[in-house]
């Protein structure tokens, strides 16, 4: 990660890795909290990264936007907020990425 809190892309490849496989040690599939994921999720969502990538965080953002009710950023922020928020580092980005997401799916 780097010092702005925001992912390079050679660590949202890798947790991408991560959060598709299930823990080795047990076979059993790992369970973030909503605030942790959502942090994850974005980070890796707002990252520059390769197409298929980055298709694959926002469809990961979508379905969690979903699973926890959520409908306003300001929501997203309070989940964010519990973990790590820097405004003024990727504020900006994560309110496009949610916009970008809303209006998808209403058109």
């Amino acid at each position: 990660m780097s010092v702005s809190g925001v992912y390079s892309r050679s660590i949202a490849e890798a947790l991408r890795l991560c959060l598709e496989q299930p823990n080795l040690q047990n076979g059993d599939s790992l369970y973030w909290s909503p605030e942790v994921l959502c942090w994850l999720l974005f980070n890796g969502a707002i990252t520059t990264q390769a197409k298929v990538t980055q298709e694959w965080y926002f469809s990961r953002v979508r379905d969690f936007l979903r699973s926890q009710g959520i409908s306003r950023f300001d929501q997203v922020e309070n989940l964010l907020r519990k973990v790590c928020w820097l405004e003024d580092q990727f504020g900006i980005a994560c309110r496009t990425l949610f916009r970008n997401l809303v209006l998808a799916a209403k058109g």
